[in-house]
């Protein structure tokens, strides 16, 4: 029985905003957004990389961050596998690691 309320409030809600969303964009015009060309990663970046790392993250994400050391960019690249879902092998990881070291890798 909650499931049907659940499902009935959200597609009430959905109606609202098929409805409301399309008049306020008339009401207010619409507004044209100019992004920046899209930038690939830094350096030779392994393969892996490339297919994991660009799905959540634009090329110039890595090295506006701070030079981490080995071992804290080792942490961050497990983070993204274990807590967020990345889809990156047990093997991978370190290749990336090392790509990371390499192109922002704080002296230890």
């Amino acid at each position: 029985m909650h499931h049907i309320g659940y499902h009935l409030v959200c597609g009430i809600g959905c109606l609202f905003l098929a409805l409301v969303v399309p008049a306020a964009a008339a009401e207010f015009g619409i507004v044209a957004v100019n992004l920046p060309p899209p930038v690939g990663l830094p350096g030779k970046p392994p393969i892996a990389a490339q297919q994991a790392c660009t799905i959540c993250h634009s090329g110039d994400y890595i090295t506006t961050q701070p030079p981490l050391t080995r071992q804290q960019w080792n942490t961050q690249v497990v983070k993204m596998a274990n807590d967020y879902g990345c889809p990156l092998s047990e093997q991978s990881i370190p290749v990336i690691v090392n790509w990371l070291v390499e192109i922002n890798g704080k002296r230890e």
